[in-house]
């Protein structure tokens, strides 16, 4: 017997029956675009961001950089977490709105 559960609501998933993983991968976004900025004000923001992270333990600056996840979830809470991530979005980010594009 499998002692697997969701990892969103505890539930357990035995054997057989219906689960999904989801994978989730974060990773910073850099555009190409460095904003103008004299030497002064560069020094200044490098200065800033030098000194957050050396509060940073190794993992927490790679948080920063990178995030890998993978969770198992029943039906329920896959669809709860789906539709808590597109309720979400701004109707100005994606010309979609929802999930409703996605689902064929």
């Amino acid at each position: 017997m499998s002692a697997l559960r969701c990892h969103r609501c505890g539930q357990a998933l035995p054997d057989g029956s219906l689960k999904y993983q989801v994978d989730v991968k974060v990773r910073s976004l850099y555009d190409g675009t460095i904003p103008d900025q004299n030497e002064e004000d560069t020094r200044r923001a490098l200065d800033k961001v030098l000194a957050e992270l050396s509060h940073y333990n190794e993992e927490q600056a790679n948080r920063e950089v990178y995030e890998d996840d993978v969770f198992v979830m029943c039906p329920p809470c896959k669809e709860q977490f789906l539709h808590d991530i597109y309720a979400h979005m701004h109707p100005k980010a994606s010309p979609e709105s929802g999930r409703d594009h996605m689902v064929h």
